[in-house]
């Protein structure tokens, strides 16, 4: 039995390969000039960062940051993916979206879980844009006592 020749290789039309890379290219470029939302090829299409403050005020002003560790035996798994990483910065545009709009709920369980006046939650943004303005948002806490 003789050996094959290597040297000689059937090449495919370059036509055919110029056809097939152009077919493998036009979805992403399809999803980034807009024609594709939700599931397109781009992984981000605002990138942005992140961060959590939660405070606590008390009845004589006294105002002290909640930590993760108070936070996170309250928080079910999917929050605890989300808020966690926030506290200390994250970047993502669903983390920032689903931030913004869990203030009232981050700020009604800070209430929750301390003996406080009123809760302050703050949400700094930034984009490649540059920085954002905060999103800012105060509740009153209702006293167990009363």
């Amino acid at each position: 039995m003789s050996e094959p020749d290597l040297t000689v290789v059937d090449r495919p039309p370059y036509r055919l390969l110029a056809a097939v890379c152009l077919l493998m290219c036009m979805p992403p470029l399809w999803a980034a000039v807009g024609g594709s939302g939700v599931g397109g090829f781009r992984m981000f299409t605002r990138p942005s960062s992140v961060r959590l403050h939660i405070e606590v005020v008390t009845e004589d002003g006294r105002a002290r940051a909640l930590s993760a560790a108070e936070l996170a035996p309250h928080l079910g798994r999917d929050a605890r993916r989300i808020v966690l990483p926030a506290l200390h910065g994250t970047a993502g545009e669903t983390a920032l979206e689903l931030m913004a709009e869990g203030l009232d709920d981050l700020a009604r369980l800070a209430c929750e879980l301390s003996a406080a006046a009123r809760a302050d939650v703050q949400l700094e943004r930034a984009s490649l844009r540059g920085p954002q303005s905060p999103l800012r948002l105060s509740r009153e806490c209702v006293s167990r006592a009363r």
